[in-house]
């Protein structure tokens, strides 16, 4: 019997992991495998993703999380000796998966908690002397249990090092513990790469949500841009995006001067399945997270930058520097990067183009994705302790409740 996936997810909007998500659904439905969907109430989808989520080989169940007694009214119907594997993208859904298992005692579930970044995550932080230290203790002794068990997917080895210094654990090592960079890609063209190698206009594309200071490598890299611009007059840049930030970065194009404005695009939202066109007419690709594999996967050169830092620095070409998609060690210049890709012969980018999408294009996917469905908890019967249930629960509700008075507030 095939392995089924299981998720919750709030929101699938336009954002790494909700591409890897995609992603890997669209692969289990070709290949005929069970997908549910456990979608919290009001949660938003893109429009590039509904075809895929709301087909009819998505099992789709609408979850009110507020409902304390949600898990009553969550009915799945698991055929005996099925298996489940269990993914949530924050520690309050994770949480709520252990009790989908604690309800379903009978069927195998492993259980995975999924971890997006690491700063703004750190729910102790959030708090002043002395709860934050007491509830720093306490969240210390959950991760190393769930850890010990393999229930974490840190994603990259940076997500790892700062749960490991902040909750003072050491994480068992595991190959499924980090996320294989790369996707699957068709055959590399040639034709299109010798055609962009030409370069008569330059353009520079960035793909990012627009969160700062997560993402603020946005804004210095449109500094670069400007101190770029008057050598060489064929660079353009495109900025595709959306945000809870996007307001500051139009503050900032507006303060620039307006003839560099005149050759800064600002797309928007794009949603994925679109992406690629754009990727195809563009030269250099900076960035982080997936936004960088995605248009390496197109023979695109891409550059990984820092992020949480409002300066652009660059750590180099992606293939080597696959492990720095997330990573806030310092960089260099940005600039220095996108005049040696300016001024390179055709040769030289052609070649460069190539080491990019080799090192982000996995052409057998399939082996990829059936080695991560057989990733497992060492013991699967191990579920939350009632406490943390319950802790969880309490504390999602408190948290809702805290959003609608500051919203009303304001």
């Amino acid at each position: 019997m095939n392995t089924t996936f299981l998720f919750i997810k709030k929101d699938l909007c336009i954002g790494g992991i909700e591409t890897f998500i995609i992603r890997f659904v669209r692969w289990l439905i070709s290949h005929n495998y069970r997908v549910i969907y456990i979608m919290p109430k009001n949660s938003e989808i893109a429009k590039g993703f509904q075809n895929t989520i709301f087909s009819s080989s998505v099992e789709v169940l609408e979850v009110d999380f507020d409902d304390f007694f949600w898990i009553k009214k969550c009915n799945i119907n698991f055929d005996r000796g099925e298996k489940v594997l269990a993914y949530a993208f924050d520690l309050w859904y994770f949480v709520f998966l252990e009790e989908i298992k604690n309800k379903y005692k009978g069927i195998e579930i492993n259980t995975f908690y999924w971890i997006p970044h690491f700063k703004d995550i750190f729910i102790d932080d959030y708090f002043s002397c002395p709860v934050n230290k007491i509830l720093r203790k306490y969240l210390a002794s959950l991760f190393q249990r769930i850890d010990a068990n393999n229930n974490i997917v840190y994603v990259n080895k940076s997500h790892c090092e700062a749960f490991e210094k902040h909750y003072s654990y050491k994480a068992i090592p595991n190959v499924f513990k980090f996320y294989k960079k790369g996707k699957y890609a068709p055959p590399f063209d040639y034709n299109l790469i010798r055609e962009k190698a030409k370069r008569e206009k330059f353009v520079i594309i960035t793909v990012s949500r627009l969160s700062f200071p997560h993402k603020a490598y946005v804004l210095g890299l449109i500094d670069a841009f400007v101190r770029l611009k008057p050598q060489y007059p064929h660079l353009e840049l495109w900025i595709i995006g959306y945000g809870p930030n996007e307001e500051i970065l139009h503050e900032k194009l507006s303060s620039i001067n307006v003839e560099i404005q005149a050759s800064i695009r600002f797309i928007g939202a794009v949603e994925y399945d679109e992406l690629k066109v754009y990727f195809h007419k563009a030269h250099l690709n900076i960035g982080v997270a997936s936004a960088l594999t995605d248009g390496a996967i197109t023979g695109l050169v891409s550059i990984p930058v820092r992020h949480y830092c409002y300066n652009c620095e660059g750590y180099g070409y992606i293939f080597d520097n696959i492990n720095k998609g997330t990573s806030s060690e310092p960089g260099k210049p940005i600039e220095e990067f996108i005049e040696e890709v300016v001024n390179m012969s055709v040769n030289d980018y052609v070649n460069l183009s190539k080491k990019c999408y080799d090192s982000c294009a996995i052409p057998d996917i399939d082996s990829y994705y059936l080695s991560m469905l057989k990733n497992a908890n060492i013991n699967r019967f191990k579920i939350a302790r009632k406490i943390d249930i319950l802790f969880f629960k309490l504390s999602f509700l408190f948290l809702r409740f805290l959003r609608r008075i500051l919203k009303n507030d304001n």
